[in-house]
């Protein structure tokens, strides 16, 4: 009601983002195998593909990309990383690797 006794009517227009994708990122949907590793690691997703995987060592240093299913890591130093898994929809995953 205004100030001369008038109903006044409202649009609101309310917008919703689904910010979810259908296929959520779940850690138990991707299999990182053998895990400690000494010279390559294999990379499986079910129901997405991993479009990037980035390998960082605990001070947070890139050490390597890749865009392959199967990585090799024997140049890797013993100890261990962490893998950051983009998935083609741009959803990032994070999964611990043992370099032995």
């Amino acid at each position: 009601v205004d100030a001369n006794g008038n109903t006044i009517d409202y649009t609101v227009e309310v917008t919703v983002v689904d910010t979810l994708s259908t296929t959520e990122f779940k850690a138990s949907m991707v299999s990182l195998y053998p895990n400690p590793a000494s010279t390559q690691v294999t990379i499986e997703a079910e129901g997405f593909t991993i479009s990037e995987v980035m390998i960082f060592d605990l001070t947070g240093k890139l050490i390597k990309t890749s865009r392959e299913q199967i990585i090799q890591i024997s140049e890797l130093s013993a100890g261990l990383y962490m893998l950051r898994l983009k998935d083609d929809l741009g959803n990032i995953l994070t999964k611990k690797l043992i370099k032995k």
